[in-house]
């Protein structure tokens, strides 16, 4: 297959659900890479992108070749595998889903879009000869395509809270233990600050698996700079068990943020103690070049791109943008499927006026219907498309996600700030289109 056939093919795969060894049988065609690469195998509700990133680049940085396996991407799908920093080429990636297809010929159903890329990832990362593999699940963890892996060198996992709930439960524990599938045999884990629910039951998962347990108890103080152009938006002082660091630099921007760098650290921490050459002057390096698209990032100076798809997500977003000081003009369009009225209802809160989009032709959901569950709260107002300038805490609606982000630059006062969120396929459609304009 060409590049164009290969992904038309991948978004034509129905949503099947392989058992392991099945996976393991399409693997084994490949030289079983699941059970030879030294993986990092990063889980949470939200964060591990962003830990997989700077682990990554830290890794890198020591000078070991690296890949990562992410998602969701948010204009092309070969920016889910990336090797020292670089998506997979066209070629290489039309290549190898041509002979992960062909290597899974004999299931009795064709792999999943996930799977399939699964798959793809643990062949390259294997042939590229990868020193590691930063491997971000999809969906939980227990029952997850990458939880194929048997022996991870190190597991993390970052926050959790409410997401997915009709496929990994309602209640935060069963998403928890959902998570804790990833933890195998003798293999440490990371756990970032989480509730204590969350806490206790991996810690016991842990337990049960003589798995040694490490927790975030670091002791940390932030400084923002979000005005400061150019510069670092961020600076750190952390310390922890066997680290420290201070005036530790960085353009991953959002109060969250620091609870992903010190996780990302203590893993690192974890490493270098597993015999890895790791430094606290790499980590610096590393933190300092990092960058996650699409996270809390300022594409310029008055445009912030921020996923923001769930409740947690949303929250954390909104104290960031609180910290800003700044006027707040949101454009927000939310996938099917997500717990809506609380995302768009936090959104709003935290904006002096947001335009409400659909975030993707066959899954989003219609902006009046978004902006019915903020418009019933007293302090928000519908505004009439003819309005040249919002009333107070006011929600418009807006068909495309380009007339949206117009419209928020015509309402924006000067000192104010453009927050693209609520879902990753809107801020990825109009993070191209802000590059295309330059």
């Amino acid at each position: 297959m060409g590049y164009d056939e290969a992904v038309s093919y991948l978004l034509s795969l129905p949503p099947n659900k392989h058992s392991f060894d099945e996976l393991r049988a399409v693997l084994k065609k490949f030289g079983s890479p699941e059970e030879k690469l030294r993986v990092i195998h990063v889980a949470g509700t939200n964060g591990k992108g962003t830990v997989c990133r700077v682990l990554s680049e830290i890794l890198k940085t020591a000078g070991y070749s690296v890949g990562a396996f992410t998602s969701p991407h948010l204009r092309r799908v070969n920016e889910r595998l990336s090797l020292n920093g670089e998506e997979i080429s066209d070629e290489a990636f039309a290549g190898l889903l041509t002979r992960a297809a062909e290597a899974s010929s004999f299931l009795d159903s064709p792999l999943s879009f996930f799977e399939l890329l699964t798959v793809a990832a643990f062949a390259y990362f294997y042939e590229s000869r990868a020193d590691f593999v930063a491997l971000e699940t999809g969906i939980g963890g227990r029952l997850d395509a990458t939880n194929v892996v048997p022996r991870p060198l190190l597991s993390v996992i970052t926050s959790v809270s409410l997401d997915h709930t009709d496929l990994l439960g309602g209640a935060i524990e069963k998403i928890a233990a959902e998570k804790a599938g990833i933890i195998k045999e003798n293999c440490p884990i990371v756990l970032h600050r989480n509730p204590e629910k969350v806490y206790n039951l991996i810690k016991e998962t842990a337990r049960e698996k003589s798995a040694p347990f490490y927790y975030d108890q670091a002791d940390s103080r932030a400084s923002f700079y979000p005005n400061r152009e150019p510069g670092f938006l961020m600076s750190l002082d952390v310390s922890g068990e066997g680290y420290a660091y201070r005036g530790l630099r960085t353009n991953l921007f959002g109060l969250y943020q620091e609870w992903n760098l010190r996780g990302a650290l203590l893993a690192a921490e974890v490493l270098r103690r597993l015999g890895l050459r790791l430094t606290a002057e790499g980590a610096r390096e590393a933190i300092a070049k990092a960058a996650h698209p699409g996270r809390c990032e300022f594409i310029t100076k008055n445009v912030l791109l921020d996923g923001a798809h769930n409740p947690d997500g949303a929250r954390a977003l909104a104290e960031t943008l609180a910290a800003l000081g700044r006027p707040v003009v949101a454009v927000a369009g939310i996938l099917r499927g997500k717990a809506y009225k609380e995302i768009a209802q936090t959104l709003a809160g935290a904006s002096d006026a947001v335009i409400f989009t659909k975030a993707d032709e066959e899954r989003g959901l219609p902006p009046e219907e978004l902006r019915a569950a903020v418009s019933k709260k007293a302090a928000f107002l519908a505004g009439s498309s003819a309005e040249k300038t919002p009333s107070k805490k006011a929600a418009f609606c807006e068909a495309s996600p380009r007339a949206a982000y117009e419209r928020a630059e015509a309402l924006r006062p000067e000192d104010g700030v453009i927050v693209v969120a609520g879902s990753l396929r809107l801020v990825g459609t109009l993070r191209a289109y802000i590059l295309s304009k330059g």
